[in-house]
């Protein structure tokens, strides 16, 4: 009996032992975190990437430029967990900077937003960028500028309040149909508890390890830009939260989803792949990515037959995917264009010029 207890206690010592190592550790990785991150929100300060406005008793994070006595106010929406799209969205809008007024809002747990327990439906999402833009004293009409998911909330927005819009440019958004649903959406305990440590930090430290970095052509300071932005906020309570309810919006917006006069363009770049040469381009620069940060790289594009046969199934897939989804979509929203850029999902950031051409042309048939 005697033994056991010693076992035991010796037991007991190493786990507290360890437990005091791990509170030493978690509490010095908290003071470099915390003393890097003023240093980088800093830097972005001064170049002009934070600005803060109070909505709801959060601070929110914006920037805006351009000629505010402009021809078009547009207002950018940033898709699901998409940190940095403050920053790497104005490779699209600095060409429109001249003529109109550019805002970008981080909308709560994104960028150097304060983060937010608060449920993330679409009605609380578009009533946050409504009321920045009030606090801001930015009047529409807005012209919208969402990615990804932000498609789901731009169509909220102009559905319930269709005065506050002239224009939408979807940007490889989300397709809102009867059938178009997201897969694999689950929230568990752990996603949580890694919201919780990623206040900490940590995840500062494995960050080049999960993250598929940013294009060649982006330089400094916009490549630490994007870093600290998504180090930042990278799994935010608020972000679980969209997660969590993103089919459930999805589903509110179809069922309030009518056709209306709003002139609208719909930019599809994941499901618009027609040619081998577009499957190959794409694949270079998803490769380029992962090279440049020695990771493998995504597809081998030396076997010709394979490159052939797997375009093939991209070329037919994004076929049927734009027949059953994208174009119902853009029917449903009535007076939408549809514009094919074929390429990554983060489109904007492979390439730019092309979206933003694609923008200057919509805003053209505004006036």
């Amino acid at each position: 009996m005697k033994t056991v207890n010693k076992v035991l206690k010796i037991i007991g010592k190493v786990l507290l032992g360890a437990l005091v190592v791990a509170f030493v550790l978690v509490i010095g990785i908290s003071i470099v975190h915390t003393m890097t991150t003023s240093k980088e929100k800093g830097e972005l300060a001064d170049d002009g990437y934070i600005n803060t406005v109070t909505v709801n008793g959060k601070d929110l994070n914006y920037n805006a430029y351009g000629n505010r006595d402009g021809e078009h106010v547009i207002v950018t929406i940033s898709g699901l967990s998409v940190h940095d799209y403050g920053v790497m969205s104005h490779y699209v809008t600095d060409s429109q900077s001249e003529d109109n007024y550019i805002v970008n809002i981080d909308r709560e747990g994104y960028g150097f937003s304060e983060d937010s327990f608060e449920e993330q439906t679409a009605e609380h999402i578009v009533d946050t960028y409504r009321s920045a833009l009030k606090e801001i004293g930015v009047e529409g009409p807005y012209v919208l500028l969402p990615h990804s998911i932000g498609g789901i909330y731009a169509t909220y927005w102009e559905c319930t309040y269709p005065e506050e819009i002239e224009g939408i440019v979807f940007l490889d958004t989300t397709e809102i149909t009867e059938d178009a649903f997201f897969e694999d959406m689950d929230i568990t305990c752990s996603d949580y508890i890694l919201a919780g440590l990623s206040k900490t930090g940590l995840q500062r430290f494995v960050y080049d390890s999960i993250y598929i970095g940013s294009p060649a052509w982006v330089e400094e300071p916009e490549l630490s830009y994007t870093r600290a932005l998504n180090i930042h906020s990278g799994g935010s309570f608020a972000s679980v939260s969209e997660t969590k309810l993103a089919n459930e919006n999805l589903k509110l917006v179809y069922e309030m989803l009518t056709e209306n006069d709003i002139p609208k363009v719909m930019i599809n770049a994941s499901s618009s792949f027609e040619t081998e040469e577009d499957f190959v381009d794409y694949i270079e620069y998803v490769n380029a990515l992962l090279t440049a940060q020695g990771k493998d790289e995504y597809f081998d594009l030396s076997d010709e037959a394979k490159t052939a046969e797997v375009a093939q199934r991209h070329i037919e897939g994004g076929a049927q995917w734009r027949e059953e989804q994208t174009m119902p979509y853009v029917e449903a929203l009535g007076n939408c264009q549809y514009v094919g850029i074929p390429g990554d999902h983060l489109i904007y950031q492979q390439k730019p010029d092309e979206v933003a051409a694609a923008v200057e042309d919509f805003l053209e048939t505004l006036e």
